[in-house]
């Protein structure tokens, strides 16, 4: 075997690319993850870790904790990340060939890319190598194509946005100021076209719906509808869609949406392109990205800190949440401060757990799960006097009261005095 590659893949977090070009991500298919040789350009859904499980094999493992392993549905050996604790289908044998890796399952077959239905599958599935079954080997920090992220301000001064619509994630110039939900960066598509995403994964799409055409993020895989054509005017953007129509904004029923609907160039087509920046980290610069330790303390004067819960089935995991409980400053409400991209930040515990925003029982909770740290563990500073943080989904931390407990959770719309936070110095 090759030593650099089995040594760059045991060291750090690391990225596969398939003989298309395109890397292993994790994507959606019937309500289950699965992993896809999908995404042109890195994304958070391309990270992988590796581990030795024996002499001869490894595990795979997403930075949310799940081990890849063979799942056969309906005949297939899929490559899915589905195991919270590894066994035999979690297990490959590792090899090398044409300084390229690939991997062999605990069925025998080889990992390849397979295309179903328009998607291009990870799956345990060739008798013998060819070249579908090589997959190149790259170290994920080096080579993530650093992404300024960006706003788009249309001509009535207000900020694309997304919006909730009966259901469906739009579009609209609807925010004043900027906030998480306004956040988007531009990938190069083919033939000097550009694709645009959220930093959630979305690609924007071109959807035709009730004979409008909207312009939603909608696609975990781009496609001609998530391809734009870029032009300058008067120091702006303006975007044609794969309808051949620009996109501009559209005034329905008192709401502004951002569609691709106009024959010609007009004032509503222009888009201002502004860096995302909302607030400065004033007073939390002294503790960013600094081997100082910090807490951070409510409006009361109670503290957060990390609490763990026992499952209470056997085949449930444990969790860990961020809870207000004490007034005084215990060994498990310390916290550091790394600096994220454009005005974010991430709290890393000293087990280097990342907290992240996590979904439960229709909770939006902040929990201590995550060894990488992904766009879930990022938190935009709204305000660094009497901290105000905004979470990936557009809601404002808080902590609420449930029973006999505070959490902390990405729960308001609106800042209340309940989201104002104090960071401090730890001090035991």
């Amino acid at each position: 075997m090759d030593g650099y590659q089995i040594t760059m893949i045991t060291q750090g977090v690391f990225a596969l690319k398939a003989d298309n070009g395109h890397f292993w991500s994790v994507g959606n298919s019937s309500d289950r993850d699965i992993i896809q040789a999908a995404k042109p350009s890195l994304d958070s859904t391309c990270r992988f870790l590796m581990f030795l499980a024996s002499d001869r094999t490894i595990y795979i493992k997403t930075p949310q904790n799940k081990y890849l392993s063979r799942v056969q549905r309906c005949g297939i050996d899929y490559i899915e990340p589905a195991k919270d604790e590894p066994d035999v289908s979690c297990e490959f044998q590792l090899d090398s060939q044409d300084h390229k890796v690939v991997f062999v399952a605990d069925n025998g077959k080889y990992l390849s890319r397979v295309h179903r239905s328009g998607a291009y599958n990870i799956e345990a599935y060739k008798e013998q190598i060819d070249e579908d079954c090589l997959f190149e080997p790259v170290d994920f920090q080096k080579n993530m194509i650093p992404q300024d992220i960006i706003a788009f301000k249309a001509d009535n001064g207000h900020f694309w946005s997304i919006v909730n619509n009966r259901g469906r994630s739009i579009i609209k110039a609807a925010k004043s100021s900027l906030d998480m939900l306004c956040q988007f960066w531009v990938l190069p598509a083919s033939k000097g076209k550009i694709y645009i995403m959220t930093p959630q994964g979305k690609y924007v799409s071109h959807v035709h719906y009730r004979g409008s055409d909207y312009i939603e993020p909608t696609k975990e895989m781009p496609d001609a509808f998530c391809e734009f054509q870029l032009f300058i005017q008067d120091g702006k953007i303006v975007l044609k869609a794969h309808n051949g129509k620009y996109v501009s904004r559209i005034r329905r029923g008192g709401i502004n949406n951002i569609e691709a609907a106009k024959d010609q160039i007009d004032e509503y087509c222009l888009f201002e392109v502004v860096e995302f920046k909302v607030a400065s980290f004033g007073i939390l610069e002294l503790f960013i990205n600094n081997v100082t330790p910090v807490a951070v303390r409510t409006t009361l004067g109670y503290f957060w800190r990390v609490v763990e819960y026992q499952p209470m089935f056997v085949f449930d995991n444990e969790v860990t949440r961020v809870e207000v409980l004490d007034l005084n400053m215990v060994p498990s409400a310390k916290f550091f401060i790394e600096k994220g991209p454009s005005g974010m930040i991430l709290f890393r515990t000293p087990q280097n757990k990342y907290l992240s925003r996590s979904h439960r029982s229709d909770n939006e909770y902040i929990e201590v799960t995550k060894d990488v740290p992904d766009v879930f563990c990022q938190f935009l500073v709204i305000q660094s006097y009497k901290m105000v943080l905004q979470a990936d989904n557009g809601k404002y931390l808080s902590r609420i009261h449930r029973g006999s407990i505070d959490t902390i959770e990405a729960v308001k719309q609106d800042i209340d005095e309940f989201c104002y936070f104090d960071v401090v110095p730890f001090n035991k």
